[in-house]
């Protein structure tokens, strides 16, 4: 074989070979896409998104038409699990997704704590977050918001005046609360006595095991099973 065709058949092996590494480094990289292809990525397909499974639950998807990609978190306030949960929630969704912006309840502003981060070393504010969350001061985002480095921004969604309007609504029916309580007694009494005349014995039975299980077990699982129970009686 001459020199030029040896030389021929390595110049196209070298090539073959570097193909072939390129290649395989392509699939093995991990692509990293931007925050803004992340957003319209879920806003199309919501089905996507992964829930931190660890800390939350995944209730409902939508699809919506706008473009935007929103999570609602429903948490339980005051509730020291609760809110530590919902800081890790948020801590793992601003790390898979990019998110940043918060939008909290209960206010109507920049309600961002990252101001305040500069008159205490991150070891200090750990403790008074800590000591702060559990004693109900600051909810889950803001504690998130004070031991740690995300560029996070809280805002607040409320409308002043309605917020307002529907404390004073609350206040109102509370201070009604005993008389509406026994108006609702007379009316499960009455209700009670037209499904004892009405309602077949079936039916009877079902809602009464249900009670039996409600009392006993303190919730409303199991419809299936009851229905089971009294289709065999």
């Amino acid at each position: 074989m001459s020199k030029k065709r040896r030389f021929g058949l390595r110049l196209i092996a070298a090539i073959l070979a570097g193909a072939f590494t390129f290649s395989e480094a392509a699939h093995a990289a991990p692509v990293l896409p931007s925050p803004g292809t992340v957003a319209a990525s879920l806003a199309r397909d919501p089905s996507v998104f992964e829930v931190p499974a660890d800390y939350s639950r995944l209730r409902e998807i939508h699809r919506g038409s706008n473009g935007l990609f929103l999570i609602h978190v429903q948490d339980a306030h005051s509730n020291l699990s609760g809110q530590e949960n919902l800081a890790a929630a948020l801590d793992a969704i601003m790390e898979n997704y990019h998110v940043s912006l918060v939008l909290v309840e209960g206010g109507s502003r920049d309600d961002s704590l990252t101001v305040i981060k500069q008159v205490a070393s991150p070891a200090t504010w750990k403790r008074v977050a800590k000591s702060f969350l559990i004693e109900g001061k600051i909810s889950g985002e803001e504690y998130l918001n004070l031991i740690s480095d995300r560029p996070m921004k809280i805002m607040g969604i409320e409308d002043r005046a309605l917020y307002l309007e529907s404390v004073k609504a609350y206040a109102e029916l509370a201070a009604r609360r005993e008389d509406i309580l026994d108006y609702l007694k007379l009316i499960t009494a009455a209700l009670e006595k037209v499904k004892k005349r009405l309602y077949p014995q079936e039916l009877l039975a079902y809602e009464r095991e249900r009670k039996v299980r409600r009392d006993r077990d303190g919730d409303e699982s199991g419809h299936h099973e009851v229905l089971a129970l009294v289709a065999r009686a």
